[in-house]
Formats: structure tokens, C-alpha cells, sequence
């Protein structure tokens, strides 16, 4: 039944599976209940009527009530995933959806897009939630009705955070200290996996938001930041090109000779001498200010 009709203001978990599963294809088929299908690591293929779609590691697909839908994961292709079926019903069992809308405005402006599918990435942590639900529905132990409830609101704040309104504020947040990262450590070796592991996302994710809102991706932003820097120090320090290069964050002259001329169209040689600017003191004022065409004499 689906979740956007107002009267299945109720809803409950009915069935769930966290598996490792190898080629597994299942067959093209409807349920009265909706569904979230979490890709955990790996990937898959979910065809739906008039749609082949493939997830990668933290997307997800959201079902609504009676969608057609086929799981298929190739040959020589594993998947972990997290699976969550729950129904959406009048009748008074589980958690109340209006109740829960009233209180997470995200969740509210996901019931309006009324779309038969969704599918979204997880920049935060639908994952865990599922996780920690389906755990509490796999405990054979008594079961804790609160605690479910709980577990189970918690999993539509998630899914309603990985909406795409959302999902740009907070991504924002994330590229802003993806950058001011780079930044304080650009001098340092750097990689994609331990950038986005200090600003706590996924790697794909982070060179998503790269791309999207920059027009590259992580280690190209990297690189021309080191390059901006580098001909800051060519114009206006003594330093050598060698120094610059290594202080700058390239392991060698020539690489960071190639990548500059690539960017600039001209050798750090030639641009420092294109560019020769010179500090010097003022001798009234102790300021400092720059002089072109004379050479550098260090203070």
C-alpha cells in the first residue's frame, strides 16, 4: 500500500535481509509493501518496467507499494546489501507516519515528491540505521516494541536526509571541509580515500560533489590549488623552483614542472621571470611593498 496515500498513515516492518550475495537474479515481480534495497559494497541491477538501474556502493533504491521490480547481480559480481520491506496501512500498527512528519520536516518534503521510485545516495547513515534494525529484527531474543519503533523512525529520517534537496545542503557542508582540508594540508601527500575518510563520506561520493560543483574531480582541485600556490611564491619569494615545487606538495621538479607548464602554457622558469617581482622595505616606513623589475633581496 503506498506510503504517499494519506490514510496509510501507519506503518510496520514485515520483512528484512542484510546478505553477501554472488550472481543471484531474481524474478520481475510486485508486493503490496514498500521497499529499500541498500547497497552496502559492490553493486547491482534492479530492472523496473522501463528502467535498467545500476547501484554502487551506498545508493539505494526506494519502492513504493506494487512497483514491478527485478533484482539481478551479474556473474563475477558480489554484492552486499541491506534489504527492508515494510507495509504502510490505515489500519493502527507500528509507527505513525503523520506523527513523525509533523516532527522531521525532511521526512514531510519526502512524502511530497510522490515518486514511485527514488533513487538516492547516502551521504550520511541510512546504512547504519538499516543495519542496526535489521539486527534488532534478526535478534532471536524478546524484542523490545520501543526500541523498534525507534530503530524504524530513525530509518525514514535517514532515507528522507538522502533526498536530493537535502542531500545538496549537506553536501555543501561536506565540499566546504573537503576544501578547507586541502587547504590547511596541501603540502602533504594526499589522497581521495583519506580526504573524504577525514570529512567522513564515501570517496565516490566526494568526487561526486567535486565534479558537480567545482567541474573536476578531487586530485584536480589538488593539484591546481598547488599550482595557484606555487605561482604566488614564483612572483613574489626567492625561493627555488625545486623548494617551491616540494613545498608546495610535488615529489619532484620535473612533475611539477610538467603540470605547471600544462596549466600556465609556460615553464615555473619562465613565468618567475615574466612575473619578477620584488619585496622590498621601505626605508621610511619599515612597510613592506612590492617593486617590479628589481631582484629579491632577502629581509
Amino acid at each position: 500500500m503506498s506510503i504517499y496515500a494519506p490514510q496509510n498513515r501507519y506503518s510496520y516492518p514485515e520483512a528484512c535481509y542484510a546478505l553477501n550475495l554472488n550472481r543471484y537474479e531474481m524474478k520481475m515481480h510486485q508486493h503490496h509493501r514498500c521497499e529499500i534495497m541498500y547497497v552496502a559494497d559492490g553493486s547491482c541491477q534492479v530492472f523496473l518496467e522501463k528502467e535498467q538501474i545500476t547501484l554502487h556502493s551506498k545508493q539505494l533504491i526506494f519502492l513504493d507499494a506494487d512497483v514491478w521490480h527485478q533484482l539481478w547481480i551479474p556473474p563475477n559480481t558480489s554484492c552486499t546489501m541491506f534489504n527492508l520491506e515494510f507495509v504502510c496501512q490505515e489500519q493502527v500498527q507500528g509507527i505513525d507516519l503523520y506523527e513523525l512528519a509533523q516532527k522531521e520536516p525532511a521526512f514531510t518534503r519526502f512524502l511530497e515528491k510522490r515518486a514511485p521510485y527514488l533513487v538516492l545516495f547516502d551521504p550520511g547513515k541510512l546504512g547504519y540505521a538499516l543495519k542496526d534494525l535489521i539486527g534488532e529484527l534478526s535478534d532471536q531474543r524478546e524484542q523490545s516494541p520501543y526500541l523498534l519503533s525507534l530503530l524504524f523512525s530513525r530509518v525514514f529520517v535517514e532515507l528522507a536526509r538522502c533526498t536530493p534537496a537535502n542531500v545538496r545542503e549537506s553536501g555543501i557542508r561536506y565540499l566546504n571541509k573537503a576544501k578547507r582540508y586541502i587547504e590547511d594540508n596541501l603540502c602533504e601527500e594526499l589522497s581521495v580515500p583519506q580526504i573524504a575518510e577525514v570529512v567522513g563520506i564515501n570517496h565516490s561520493y566526494l568526487q561526486t560533489l567535486f565534479s558537480k560543483n567545482i567541474g573536476c574531480g578531487v586530485m584536480a582541485y589538488v593539484n591546481r590549488r598547488r599550482l595557484e600556490r606555487a605561482s604566488f611564491l614564483l612572483k613574489n619569494s626567492s625561493m627555488s623552483i625545486t623548494d617551491i615545487a616540494f613545498h608546495v606538495g610535488f615529489n619532484s621538479r620535473q612533475h611539477f614542472g610538467y603540470m605547471f607548464e600544462k596549466q600556465f602554457g609556460m615553464s615555473p622558469k619562465q613565468y618567475r621571470k615574466l612575473n619578477e617581482e620584488n619585496l622590498t622595505v621601505h626605508s621610511h616606513t619599515g612597510q613592506l611593498r612590492l617593486d617590479r623589475g628589481r631582484k629579491f633581496i632577502p629581509l
